[in-house]
């Protein structure tokens, strides 16, 4: 099918699409949100790991209720709760403990300050990652969309030349071998063209995905991807 017009556009301006597809990949890309999960997770280990070095105090109550009634059968059990009792007690403590060179705590802290650090960089890797595609991608947008334009001007020329070749009486060899030539020309700039437009469309799907703007999901089994998903470039 013909690729409505419109979907390519005539001229691009890197510096105004930079921007917006580095916020979308930075919002929307899931390889990066899974590595800032796992740099929070890391974080309340830390915190955890840093608590545990403090001294801890505890404080402690209880409240109790007894009653005493001889006997080995279930309703002595029962009756115990009426006979002898002294009434309720109650009990409270204050304790008070302070490791003196808790090296387990100490090293479970570094273990988790090193977790932290390999998941910050996580993080950066991925950031850069995300602005290294994207400024190549803008590159190749700029080129194909230059070679889109130049390829289809190639194929209205040769349309025309091909038009006033038929147009003109083909009375002798010399005449017939320019038009099969310039036939042969607008076949071989339509297929240049139409390969040129399956490279573009590749490449849009491919920015869709770097800015996680491929498709929709309404759960893991029902994604959903439209036409302008791969044809249009997010805008």
């Amino acid at each position: 099918d013909e690729i409505p017009s419109g979907i390519i556009p005539t001229e691009f301006d890197a510096n105004k699409y930079q921007p917006v597809w580095r916020k979308a990949a930075l919002e929307n890309r899931l390889d990066l949100q899974a590595a800032r999960l796992r740099q929070e997770a890391v974080s309340f280990v830390v915190a955890k790991s840093e608590r545990d070095l403090y001294p801890q105090v505890d404080f402690n109550a209880a409240v109790g209720y007894q009653g005493l009634k001889e006997g080995s059968s279930v309703g002595d059990m029962a009756e115990a709760l009426g006979h002898n009792v002294p009434g309720p007690t109650w009990a409270t403590g204050l304790e008070f403990s302070y490791p003196i060179g808790n090296q387990v705590a100490e090293g479970n802290l570094d273990k988790a300050k090193a977790n932290y650090k390999q998941a910050e960089q996580s993080v950066y890797q991925a950031t850069r990652g995300i602005d290294a595609s994207i400024l190549i991608t803008l590159g190749f947008v700029d080129r194909y969309v230059q070679a889109i334009s130049h390829a289809e001007q190639a194929v209205k020329e040769n349309t025309a030349a091909l038009a006033a070749w038929k147009r003109a009486p083909l009375t002798d060899p010399s005449s017939i071998l320019g038009m099969l030539q310039t036939e042969a020309q607008l076949t071989e700039s339509t297929l240049t063209a139409l390969q040129i437009r399956a490279e573009y469309a590749k490449l849009v799907a491919d920015i869709r995905f770097k800015t996680g703007l491929l498709g929709k999901a309404n759960g893991l089994e029902d994604y959903a991807i439209s036409f302008n998903d791969v044809t249009q470039l997010p805008r």
